[in-house]
């Protein structure tokens, strides 16, 4: 899980929901579900904060997840086997 700058919201991988949540920390309550097409293992912030990554390792894929929209960016497929976790942005 991660702290959204700001410092308001929280983002976490949830694995058996298979999806990406999106928490209060105030009202301490779910916000929304950006639901993936597997189950992802971790989450990481790009250096903005402006996007999240979440690795889901029994399918090879990284899906990028816009901070702003609540909704996946971008997937990327990883060689077969190579299962990432975790991702760490470079830029």
């Amino acid at each position: 899980m991660a702290l959204l700058p700001g410092g308001k919201t929280l983002i976490y991988a949830l694995q058996e929901a298979r999806s990406v949540g999106f928490a209060d920390i105030e009202s301490r309550k779910e916000i929304q579900q950006v639901p993936l097409a597997g189950r992802p293992v971790s989450i990481s912030l790009s250096r903005d904060g402006r996007l999240a990554y979440s690795s889901v390792q029994e399918e090879d894929k990284i899906y990028v997840i816009s901070i702003s929209e609540r909704k996946i960016a971008a997937v990327y497929d990883t060689p077969k086997g190579t299962g990432p976790d975790p991702v760490i942005p470079l830029q």
